[in-house]
């Protein structure tokens, strides 16, 4: 039985006192506040009780004829780590708390106890516990999460490897086309290392325009439901025209590729008694070989070749080595769909975890989000590319994640910290870190997320870095991150107002911030806050 699981639900104590009248005061009042109490009058009799079942808290006296309370205490979480211990002792002072926590107690009460003093040490440390257990449960969903992200990994690894023995066998039927098969391996190469879809699309229409010396070509996705055919690449002089053109599945060329799952190969356009009007109106070139991408019986889009720089119609030779090459693209739109669910699935049970983390707390509720939302709106004015840009969302995200490791009495308290509370909070960065590093695809959010507190002048933490070596994206969240502290409630301060916010950060510059990009958070932020709700 574990150490939670009691046929009553209440909290399990066992008093250790080799003076009866404590014991029994201790079962009687301990009883009363709801807790299962038991005693004994010597720690060895307490090792018999333990043996065999675990309590949620022994609370032993320190010095007792025989065994020890430091060696009782010892040997009991030796056998189950998770109980949580409380000494009594009657010497109160800094090395007798040192000592007692060095051989596992949680806490200690002087003799003689005050009462309600007593029942504050109960209850945080049952508290405490609890706090542990939830805390060991959410990391074992994260663990869980990141398990079955390593296991897809794994499968699509498997299909890319049984896509290359497809390909080896094509190589053997086709010896002759050497060419053709050294570009069907940089396609699979392409799949192999780029998760990014829209780059993998572009890279394999300029290997096959490069292969089959084409002067237009294109990739069409089928929409969710599969009525729609979207542009998603395009090769040629006028691609960038012809990016994100839809055609409704069943009309003209594509169309009818992706509603009979077909190639079709057109010598002439302009003489196809079918597609004719098509020639004139859509397409340059007078051959044309349209393939569908198919998975399982699914359309999942279509390849579209037109127009050869030579002129030539296209063969079946051609059709042959495209049809070749789409397999592999269609493997590849099947693999980053599922890799794009997987990546999801983890990064929100991340964020849900990150948001139970501000929901606790109605001061820091939507903190992330706000966070986020400046970062973003500085990097856009900023140019940064939108690749970053997403970086920098996950970042925003989960900027403060590690502070799930800290206990919602640190969080939330009221007043200022201690020297120790201010060095549990000072490890959120670093635990934040740890935390996002076991979702493999947001290592560059990583660095974000563990050096949000450094400083331009390199008193931050937790590496003290200074200038330039700050991360740039890093240089970005920080001011999104101290604006939105600023002018948020906190239990031991009111908000700033936007103008003051805006006036600390231009006092900053230099010391906390970038100077350059804090200049131009100051100037976008200049008609009024924005994202605030």
């Amino acid at each position: 039985m574990s150490q939670s699981e009691h046929p009553t639900g209440r909290p399990r104590l066992l008093v250790v006192d080799d003076e009866q009248n404590i014991c029994s005061l201790l079962r009687e009042m301990l009883g009363d506040d709801g807790y299962q109490v038991e005693t004994c009058q010597s720690a060895e009799q307490a090792l018999e009780r333990t043996a065999g079942q675990p309590y949620d808290m022994v609370i032993s006296d320190l010095k007792m004829p025989g065994m020890s309370g430091t060696d009782l205490i010892r040997q009991v979480k030796k056998q189950w780590p998770e109980t949580t211990a409380v000494l009594f002792t009657g010497y109160a002072t800094v090395e007798t708390a040192v000592e007692a926590m060095r051989y596992g107690a949680d806490d200690y009460v002087t003799k003689p106890f005050n009462i309600e003093e007593l029942r504050k040490v109960v209850k945080r440390g049952l508290e405490s516990k609890l706090l542990r257990r939830r805390n060991r449960e959410l990391i074992g969903r994260l663990k869980s999460a990141n398990e079955e992200l390593q296991r897809h990994k794994a499968d699509l690894k498997g299909e890319m490897l049984r896509a290359s023995e497809s390909l080896l066998e094509t190589n053997r039927r086709l010896e002759q086309r050497v060419q053709q098969l050294n570009t069907i391996m940089e396609v699979t190469r392409a799949i192999r290392s780029i998760l990014d879809l829209d780059r993998l699309l572009d890279v394999c229409l300029k290997l096959i325009a490069r292969e089959m010396q084409l002067e237009d070509s294109s990739i069409m996705l089928a929409r969710p439901g599969g009525q729609w055919l979207v542009v998603r690449a395009a090769h040629g002089p006028n691609a960038q025209n012809v990016l994100g053109k839809e055609r409704k599945r069943g009309d003209g060329v594509a169309g009818w590729v992706a509603e009979y799952k077909e190639p079709l190969l057109i010598s002439d356009l302009s003489k196809s008694p079918i597609f004719a009007t098509e020639y004139s109106m859509n397409y340059r070139g007078q051959s044309f070989l349209c393939l569908p991408l198919v998975r399982q019986k699914r359309v999942l889009g279509v390849l579209n070749l037109t127009s050869k720089d030579d002129g030539r119609p296209f063969t079946e030779s051609d059709r042959e080595f495209a049809g070749a090459i789409a397999d592999q693209i269609a493997v590849a739109i099947e693999n980053a769909a599922l890799f794009d669910t997987v990546q999801q699935n983890s990064l929100s049970a991340v964020q849900a975890l990150a948001e139970s983390l501000e929901a606790r707390d109605p001061y820091t509720s939507g903190h992330s989000a706000r966070v986020t939302d400046y970062a973003s709106r500085l990097a856009k004015t900023l140019g940064v590319t939108s690749a970053s840009i997403e970086t920098l969302r996950h970042a925003g995200r989960l900027h403060d994640i590690g502070k799930l490791g800290i206990q919602e009495a640190t969080l939330h308290k009221a007043g200022p910290l201690s020297d120790d509370e201010w060095g549990l909070m000072r490890e959120h960065p670093a635990k934040g870190e740890r935390i996002v590093q076991s979702l493999g695809f947001l290592d560059r959010a990583r660095e974000v997320v563990r050096h949000h507190h450094e400083r331009w002048d390199g008193t931050g933490y937790p590496d003290g870095l200074k200038g330039e070596e700050l991360p740039f994206l890093t240089r970005i969240l920080s001011i999104a991150d101290s604006y939105d502290a600023m002018t948020s409630e906190r239990p031991y301060r009111k908000a700033k107002t936007h103008r003051q916010a805006l006036d600390e950060i231009e006092g900053n510059m230099a010391t906390q911030f970038d100077p350059a990009l804090a200049q131009q958070f100051v100037q976008i932020m200049a008609d009024g806050p924005i994202g605030r709700g």
